[in-house]
């Protein structure tokens, strides 16, 4: 790779414009999702699909109920990942903690999820 930028058309650049407005509305509305209740965080990070599986773990976890930029933060260097990991790239063990420690403080029991003691100590 010579990290020379290949010179796009005004066509090309145009249609991966509109394609990545569409890719911040899906996220947009996937975080909203997440915001209102209508879907289970702990059901995505099992499973990520769609917008979900390109978003950024920091970006998703203070989208959850309960969480803010500092416990995000505080979850994700518990986890050992850096806040920049997208959820799709998160290993099985990371995602169970992970949707456990959400799953606890949506639920206003934080201290049943042993990821959730580890910030708190």
């Amino acid at each position: 790779m010579s990290g020379v930028l290949p010179e796009l058309t005004t066509d090309q650049r145009d249609a991966a414009l509109r394609k990545a407005i569409e890719a911040r509305r899906e996220r947009a509305a996937a975080k909203e999702a997440v915001k209102a209740g209508t879907v289970r965080p702990a059901e995505i990070i099992r499973a990520p699909e769609g917008p979900y599986s390109k978003m950024r773990l920091f970006e998703f976890l203070t989208a959850c109920p309960g969480i803010g930029p500092a416990t995000a933060r505080k979850l994700i260097v518990a986890l050992g990942v850096g806040e920049g990991r997208r959820l799709r790239g998160l290993g099985p063990r990371q995602k169970s903690r992970l949707a456990e420690a959400v799953t606890a403080i949506a639920n206003g029991d934080p201290a049943s999820s042993a990821i959730c003691r580890a910030i708190e100590s």
